[in-house]
Order: C-alpha cells, then sequence, then structure tokens
C-alpha cells in the first residue's frame, strides 16, 4: 500500500502540471471534507476488523477504483493530450495489482479458517460496500474536486 501511495504522489506533479497547476496550487489545496471518507474508513477497518474482513474490503474495493481511474484517466488523456508521463497517475491505479486476488484471498481464507462463519455477519459483509461507495466518489474527490468554498 506505501509504495503505492509514494508512487501516487510522484505521479501527481506531472500530472497537476499539465492540468495547469503549479506547486504552490498543490500545497494550497484543500480537498473537499467527503475526500476523508476513504481514509477514515479505511482507518476503522484496521482499528475494529480483522485482517480478512480489511482484505476482502479492499479486494471489492480495488477493481471498482481501478475502473474509475481508468475511464476518469482516458477522458483527461483524450481531452487534454496528456502524455505518459502526465497519465501515470491514472495508469498506476488503473493498472491490477499482480498477484493481489491470490494474496488477498489467501488471507480470507486464513481468516475464516481461524474464526467462525458467524463473525462474518452482515453486517461485517457490509464493510465491503461501504468501502465500494467511498471509492465512487469520495476517494476519486481526494484527488481531483476543485476547492471548495465561497
Amino acid at each position: 500500500m506505501f509504495q503505492g501511495e509514494r508512487a501516487a504522489l510522484e505521479a501527481l506533479s506531472p500530472l497537476a502540471a499539465a492540468l495547469g497547476m503549479g506547486p504552490e496550487d498543490l500545497r494550497d489545496y484543500e480537498p473537499l471534507p467527503g475526500a476523508q471518507a476513504y481514509s477514515a474508513y479505511m482507518a476503522w477497518l484496521a482499528a475494529y476488523t480483522s485482517e480478512a474482513e480489511i482484505a476482502a474490503a479492499y479486494l471489492v474495493n480495488f477493481p471498482a477504483w481501478g475502473q474509475n481511474c481508468g475511464r476518469v484517466g482516458s477522458a483527461l488523456k483524450s481531452r487534454y493530450g496528456l502524455d505518459d508521463e502526465q497519465f501515470a497517475f491514472f495508469d498506476l491505479f488503473a493498472t491490477p495489482l499482480d498477484g493481489f486476488e491470490g494474496r488477498a484471498l489467501a488471507v480470507i481464507s486464513d481468516g475464516l479458517e481461524r474464526a467462525s462463519r458467524s463473525a462474518w455477519s452482515g453486517a461485517r459483509r457490509g464493510y465491503c460496500k461501504v468501502l465500494s461507495c467511498c471509492t465512487g466518489t469520495p476517494s476519486m474527490q481526494l484527488w481531483i474536486s476543485p476547492k471548495a468554498g465561497p
């Protein structure tokens, strides 16, 4: 996760520059409050759920997030003529992680072996749904929404 976030941060400057934002604009940018929903929910999952539940949430979330990045990136690339370096931010997330599904399924399987199926109640299955809802709007807002305010 950390390496992906670092790569995203590094890819953000060329994208911002292509869209007319300089270093000062990035420094002064304040995302909409809703953009924090994804990271807040992930922190909650990390504090209150098991590794298996987190893996299941990511297993549902990553493909949806990747599709969103692919669509937004393609639109920006065709509309603004972004080159590969400028497009790298979206390409990074639109590309599935090698071996992630197998590793996530192994974590989930291990979790199910250690816990009874009752631990995976309807409420806990909802974690995946909530995280997917965060992918559609707030997490995308974190990266691309205009600054809110008067």
